[in-house]
C-alpha cells in the first residue's frame, strides 16, 4: 500500500483572507500604491516640463546673443528650424515660429521692452548694438519653469510688464490655473484688481488634481518610456495664436 505524499503549501496560502480571495488590507495598499504612483507621474511630468521650458529659454538665450553681437537675421532661425528638424525626425515644438517664441521668451524676462507676435525682425549692428541687453540671468526665473509652454506663450504675448507678467506665473503655479483660466484672469485684469504687489511665493508642486497638473501628465507621462530613450521627440507644441 502506497503512502500518501503530504502537499506542502505555498508559504503565501499561510496569509489570512477574506472571503473575496484577497488579503484583509489588500484594498488600502492599492489605494496607497495608486496614491504614490500617480505622485511619481506628476514629478516626472513636472522634470520633463521643466527641463523642455529650461532648453527652449537656452535656445532663446544663445540667438538672442548671436544676433546681438553677430548680427544674425531672422533667416537664421528658419535655417535651424529646417537643420534640427532633419537632424531629429519626427521632432515637434522646433517650428520656425517656436524657435521665434523661444527667443522672445528670453527676451521677455531680461528686458522690459515690449514683445511682438511678428517674426523676428532683421537686425542691423547699430540697432543691435543699441538695443542689446544686459544679460545676466542664465537661467529663467523658477517659477516659469513649473508652467508648461503653452502658459507660458500666454504670459509672453498677453502681459507686457515684468513684474505683472511674474505674478500671475506665480498665481497659475499657486492655483494650478489651467490655459484657459489664466487668459481670462489676464482679460480680466485680474492683476490691477487684486493689488500690483508680489507678495512671497513659495513655488511648491501643484496638487495632482488642479488644472494645469492634471494637463501636464496627460500630456507628458503617457509616453513617458519613448521619452526617456528618444527625448522631446513626442513632446508636442502647446502654443497660442498670438494676433
Amino acid at each position: 500500500m502506497k503512502r500518501r505524499q503530504r502537499k506542502t503549501r505555498p508559504s503565501g496560502s499561510l496569509i489570512k483572507r477574506p472571503s473575496g480571495g484577497v488579503p484583509r488590507d489588500y484594498r488600502a495598499f492599492l489605494e496607497d500604491l495608486k496614491s504614490r504612483i500617480r505622485s511619481a507621474q506628476m514629478r516626472a511630468a513636472l522634470a520633463v516640463n521643466r527641463e523642455l521650458v529650461q532648453l527652449y529659454w537656452s535656445i532663446g538665450r544663445d540667438i538672442v546673443i548671436r544676433q546681438d553681437r553677430e548680427g544674425w537675421g531672422s533667416g537664421v532661425i528658419d535655417r535651424l528650424s529646417a537643420d534640427i528638424r532633419a537632424a531629429f525626425p519626427g521632432i515637434e515644438g522646433f517650428s520656425n515660429s517656436n524657435i521665434s517664441r523661444m527667443r522672445a521668451f528670453y527676451r521677455a524676462w531680461v528686458e522690459t521692452t515690449k514683445i511682438s507676435a511678428h517674426p523676428v525682425p532683421e537686425l542691423t549692428r547699430r540697432n543691435s548694438a543699441q538695443a542689446a541687453p544686459k544679460i545676466p540671468d542664465m537661467v529663467p526665473p523658477h517659477v516659469v519653469t513649473e508652467l508648461p509652454w503653452g502658459h507660458n506663450v500666454v504670459l509672453l504675448f498677453k502681459v507686457e510688464g515684468r513684474d505683472e507678467r511674474l505674478w500671475y506665473a506665480q498665481q497659475a503655479v499657486k492655483n494650478g490655473w489651467s490655459r484657459n483660466v489664466l487668459v481670462h484672469w489676464i482679460e480680466s485684469d485680474l492683476y490691477s484688481r487684486q493689488g500690483k504687489a508680489i507678495t512671497n511665493f513659495k513655488t511648491s508642486l501643484p496638487p495632482a488634481q488642479s488644472e494645469s497638473g492634471r494637463g501636464i501628465r496627460k500630456r507628458d507621462t503617457r509616453t513617458s518610456a519613448a521619452r526617456a530613450s528618444m527625448p522631446w521627440r513626442r513632446i508636442r507644441e502647446r502654443t497660442v495664436d498670438a494676433a
